[in-house]
């Protein structure tokens, strides 16, 4: 389904050094970093205001984090099952609140792919960063917030490091900011030579970051949901917002289908658009873009399992979730058909 070229190899080779082989996460006993954080067997090497430094075993490191990618995909299901409800049930929605669970479909799936990569955004509060400064025997810490975390390469057989530090940044801001440096990362290693279906597909995700920045579907969000008289228009009868009945005329569709989609409403932004301008054109970007993210991801979680020996039973229950409440008409779990 997903186009598999020299982007991917990529894309995936960064998955499979940050997960290592023998990474096993079940939701009955399963470690996410704020646990890890808490529990987990690690020394913090450095504590300033600017980085953290934290090193412990990789497979550690890596089964926190992928503990963390199964519960954000867990996140993303049960949005994308109101979605699925939302576009193939004739009863009335609220357009507005529709485009909110839209986003989070996007936002966990984007931040999932980004724990997946190891280039990822972790919230911490003062006490969090408090409780690593004492464990560095430092003076000072970051300022509560958004930091990105890095995972950097082994430094032993089998110990590894990751690097906190401060964004500046709103969380979900942080995590845009991410995503979207991995997507041109990512199209940086395309080949529109070797295979043009991939090369077009993480253009046309790279190009909606650049003309309407990186933190276009939080922006959209914000104006929808927050913005008096910019969303919420159905009392009044004078909604604009109809990227559920965009959605209904366009799946189940294949990925050349939903790849082509994405394209026709990229073309039609005019730098220098911002979201709030026109809530109608770029919920149905994120619409597409939400379902193009979960495919990536939800694909690269499965190679990433399969080469390194995961437990595959979270992801059995997932499936299991989709059949019951994502099943359309083609047998397929929407919004695919391929």
């Amino acid at each position: 389904m997903i186009p598999k070229g020299t982007g991917w190899q990529y894309l995936r080779s960064l998955s499979l050094d940050v997960i290592p082989p023998g990474a096993r996460v079940f939701y009955t006993h399963a470690v996410p970093l704020h646990v890890w954080r808490r529990n987990g067997a690690f020394n913090v090497i450095s504590c300033t205001k600017k980085e953290i430094v934290i090193e412990a075993a990789g497979i550690e490191i890596g089964m926190a984090l992928l503990a963390d990618t199964e519960y954000l995909l867990d996140h993303a299901a049960e949005h994308r099952a109101i979605i699925f409800d939302i576009v193939t049930s004739s009863e009335w929605h609220s357009p507005a609140w529709a485009v909110v669970t839209n986003y989070y479909w996007a936002f966990y799936s984007a931040l999932a792919l980004t724990r997946l990569v190891g280039e990822s955004t972790w919230f911490l509060d003062r006490n969090a960063l408090t409780e690593l400064k004492v464990l560095a025997g430092a003076t000072e810490q970051p300022g509560a917030g958004a930091l990105h975390l890095s995972v950097m390469p082994y430094n032993t057989a089998t110990t590894r490091t990751i690097k906190l530090h401060p964004t500046k940044a709103q969380l979900h801001d942080s995590v845009w900011m991410a995503v979207q440096q991995t997507i041109s990362d990512v199209f940086t290693h395309t080949n529109e030579d070797s295979d043009s279906k991939e090369y077009r597909l993480w253009l046309a995700l790279k190009s909606a970051g650049n003309l309407l920045g990186s933190d276009w579907a939080s922006k959209l969000r914000n104006a929808v949901n927050y913005r008096s008289g910019c969303g919420y228009r159905e009392v009044i009868r004078s909604g604009e917002i109809d990227f559920a009945r965009h959605l209904w005329h366009r799946t189940p569709a294949t990925m050349e289908d939903l790849i082509g989609s994405f394209e026709d409403e990229i073309v039609k932004i005019s730098p220098p658009l911002q979201p709030a301008e026109n809530v109608k054109e770029i919920s149905r970007l994120l619409g597409l873009y939400s379902i193009l993210m979960t495919a990536i991801v939800s694909e690269l979680h499965y190679e990433v399992l399969d080469r390194q020996g995961g437990d595959q039973r979270w992801s059995m229950l997932r499936a299991r979730f989709f059949a019951e409440r994502c099943s359309s008409s083609v047998n397929k779990v929407w919004p695919f058909s391929d």
